[in-house]
């Protein structure tokens, strides 16, 4: 979808080419990859297929293993390279959102505008969301029970969300070793979960683009979709003042700083066009 659109730049990241991570022949059913492609690394083989598909976007590939410290700290070099152009648009002036309160000042200071987290453990999703808080990226992240029966959708917008430690405990990580010790061992799914998953996290992205750019349409944090009824659940989680990542509170901080200014701009704003205002009643006098 991101290619058809035309996003302009896309980063396909998976970890060090093994036999998990190169093109089968089953993987003809699930994904978009043509027989030709069997063999070949995953990211490597979509982009070749993306190329097609839009010769205009830029597409680059990575391999690395994100729990190794020295991969990703490579990954957060490439991360902090991505953007394709910023020079033109880092003096633009700040706009306030009044709908959840993000400054689009996020928007020109980043590295790059958002990354998608499809990882299937929970070792990786943690230090993925510890990447996109360093970098103060917002993060989008999708994952899918088991059995694929329910996909979840979460936004996280450094220091005004709720990051995935915010409120995350030793019983949640239980369930998620027992998760990922199931997928590993059932790997039965309904087929097309992950199709719904695809889409439902890019439609996120858009939406998100669309509020940054556009200032339009809404920003849902947090969604859960059971694909046996079809039922969809939303919620909007706070983050966490006492957030077992320090760099959340880092950010929470910098946030809470951010809205003070603009709301001290704001004031002293409307003073001066009070004063005025005033200025004009006393010569009209």
């Amino acid at each position: 979808m991101f290619t058809r659109t035309g996003v302009g730049k896309l980063t396909l990241i998976d970890h060090v080419i093994t036999t998990i991570g190169v093109v089968k022949m089953a993987s003809m059913t699930r994904m978009h990859y043509l027989p030709e492609h069997v063999d070949m690394s995953k990211v490597q083989a979509s982009r070749l297929y993306l190329r097609q598909l839009n010769p205009h976007v830029e597409i680059e590939t990575l391999h690395c293993n994100i729990n190794d410290e020295l991969d990703a700290e490579i990954l957060l070099d490439v991360l902090q390279d991505c953007k394709l152009d910023q020079s033109s648009t880092a003096d633009k002036p700040n706009r306030h959102h009044a709908n959840h309160g993000t400054s689009t000042h996020m928007q020109f200071r980043l590295p790059m505008d958002a990354i998608i987290c499809c990882v299937d453990n929970s070792m990786a999703r943690s230090r993925v969301n510890q990447i996109a808080l360093k970098l103060s990226i917002p993060l989008i992240d999708v994952t899918l029970s088991p059995c694929s029966s329910f996909i979840t959708v979460q936004t996280i917008l450094p220091g005004y969300s709720a990051c995935m430690h915010c409120h995350w405990n030793d019983k949640y990580e239980a369930e998620a070793m027992v998760a990922d010790a199931v997928s590993r061992q059932c790997p039965a799914t309904l087929p097309q979960c992950e199709l719904i998953a695809a889409g439902l996290v890019s439609q996120s992205t858009i939406n998100f683009a669309l509020r940054l750019l556009l200032e339009f349409g809404d920003q849902i944090p947090f969604y859960r979709l059971n694909c046996l009824d079809m039922d969809i659940s939303t919620f909007w989680f706070k983050p966490n003042h006492e957030c077992s990542e320090p760099m959340c509170k880092l950010k929470q901080a910098e946030y809470q700083l951010d809205v003070e200014k603009k709301q001290e701009l704001d004031t002293q704003a409307l003073q001066r066009a009070q004063a005025h205002d005033d200025d004009d009643v006393i010569h009209e006098s």
